[in-house]
Parts: C-alpha cells; sequence; structure tokens
C-alpha cells in the first residue's frame, strides 16, 4: 500500500521550496507568450532581453553553433541566431539552459544523466515527427513538452533522495515501468511532480497538461487531451525501442488515427537518427 501521506508532504514541500528556474521571468513569460507569433517585433523585444544577459548570451550561441542545429556559418549575435531558427528554437535552447542548471544539483550516483537526457531527447524528436504525421500545427510545442515530460524524475531525485532511491528499487524488483512504482511507493508520479513545477513557473497550460498526464492521457483537459494521447505515445514508444518496461500505445494511437506499423517505423527511425546524440549532449557538455 502506498504512503500517500509522504506523497502529499512531499508535493506541499516542493510547492513551498519554489524551485526557480535559473532564467530570467520576464524572458520566459515573454518567450512562451511570444514564440508562437515569430513576427519581427517579437524577434526583436526577445533578441534585446537576452542581449542584456552576457552569460545567457554567450551559452545560447555556444548551443546555436553545435552540430545539432548544423548551420554552415557561424552565428555572432543572438539577433542573427532568433532571426535564423526562429523564436521556438530560441525558446527549447534557453529551457534546455534552465534544465541543464537543475540537473547539476543531482548526485550523479543517483541518477544516470546520461540516460535521462537520451530518453529526454529522443521522445522529444519522436513527438515532433509524430505530431507532423498526424497533422498537428505547432510541431515545435510538442518538441518542447517532449524536453519537459520527465522534469518530475529531476525534481524528485534533488529534494527526496530516499524516496529516488527506494522507488527505482521497487522498479526494478517488480519489473514496472517507473511511474507505476512511484504511484505504489507514494500515490503520486513524475508527472505530477514536473507538472506542478511548471505551473510555478507560470508556464501555459499547452505544456503543463501534457506533461501532468503524460502517463493519463485521457485525464487530461479535452482542449490538450490530443497533446497529452501524442506525448503518452511518444514517451512509450521511446521506452519501448530501448527494451524498457513501457505502457501499451494501442488505445491511444487509435485515438491519435495512427496506425501502429507506422509509429513504429517512425520512431524506429529516431532511434537511428544522429540528432538524439547530437541534443544529449547539449544537455552534459
Amino acid at each position: 500500500m502506498s504512503d500517500q501521506n509522504r506523497g502529499r508532504e512531499f508535493l506541499h514541500h516542493i510547492s513551498e521550496k519554489k524551485l526557480e528556474l535559473p532564467i530570467s521571468p520576464e524572458l520566459v513569460q515573454k518567450l512562451f507568450s511570444l514564440a508562437r507569433e515569430d513576427s519581427l517585433s517579437s524577434m526583436e523585444d526577445i533578441s534585446r532581453i537576452i542581449s542584456r544577459d552576457q552569460g545567457l548570451t554567450a551559452r545560447i550561441l555556444k548551443r546555436v553553433n553545435s552540430a545539432y542545429y548544423g548551420l554552415q556559418a557561424q552565428v555572432s549575435t543572438v539577433s542573427r541566431a532568433v532571426s535564423i531558427l526562429g523564436l521556438s528554437q530560441i525558446r527549447d535552447i534557453i529551457l534546455s539552459i534552465g534544465l541543464k542548471s537543475i540537473s547539476r544539483q543531482i548526485d550523479i550516483r543517483l541518477m544516470d544523466l546520461v540516460g535521462y537526457w537520451h530518453h529526454q531527447s529522443s521522445t522529444a524528436i519522436l513527438a515532433r515527427e509524430l505530431a507532423r504525421e498526424n497533422g498537428f500545427s505547432e510541431r515545435d510545442d510538442m518538441f518542447t513538452i517532449g524536453i519537459l515530460h520527465d522534469l518530475g524524475k529531476l525534481i524528485t531525485a534533488i529534494f527526496d533522495r530516499t524516496a529516488w532511491v527506494d522507488i527505482n528499487a521497487l522498479a526494478r524488483e517488480k519489473d514496472l515501468p517507473l511511474h507505476l512504482a512511484e504511484q505504489e511507493y507514494w500515490g503520486i508520479d513524475h508527472a505530477l511532480v514536473g507538472g506542478l513545477i511548471l505551473q510555478q513557473w507560470n508556464l501555459p497550460e499547452w505544456i503543463t497538461e501534457p506533461v501532468n498526464w503524460h502517463h493519463a492521457p485521457e485525464t487530461s483537459a479535452k482542449d490538450h487531451r490530443p497533446a497529452s494521447r501524442l506525448m503518452y505515445t511518444a514517451n512509450s514508444l521511446t521506452h519501448r525501442m530501448r527494451g524498457e518496461p513501457f505502457q501499451e500505445v494501442d488505445s491511444q494511437l487509435h485515438n491519435l488515427d495512427m496506425p501502429k506499423e507506422r509509429a513504429e517505423e517512425i520512431a524506429e527511425g529516431v532511434v537511428r537518427d544522429p540528432a538524439v546524440s547530437q541534443l544529449q549532449k547539449l544537455f552534459l557538455s
């Protein structure tokens, strides 16, 4: 039987702690309010805000010029980076910088960060490809959600080391997907934890809902259910391709009206895509 009191106490604890994303709140709000516009005025606004922070500027340019983006010429200014990549990709770069900073708080003996970032990278790229296949208009948004979907694992490992170790031991002992081991252990899972932190950062519902419900998409708010279903599918297929315990995907593929064979073909292509390891390196370097 799960210790639900401990789970509730943990949620209260992280709410009180108010973990901050190590990026200017003004910049975060602007990124998520303007990124879908990609207008010239929006790009200029974001470029001005970023340029005030020399450290952030340097880290953005380092990532923009990495192998993952494959640009033919060196980019030396934020305004040029924004004009080439667009606000959605700049948003993802800035989020990756913040997430990398948070992950540095984790004892590497507690979590395999190499494996963690490989899964986040694979799931994000697969979510974007499945969104393209399924005719989603906001494909870049699914990539962003994929990068963030397991944030709750980082938070649990940072704020309750004992619980993280015990949950992983339970998952191995019973050969369970991690979220089921979490629910058995203390009645909550990392999806709920991650969703709570994203709400604290005032990120929009189109991100928080699919993250919160990526293991139970039918519980998601109706407007965000298609994205939650797609994230569930991308996450499950990524685990499956790595030979890890995973949730069945047939029902959600049916809801998405996507043939299973086609989804598996796309997933296998992502597994072989060098972009996965290139993206993973951005989080580890």
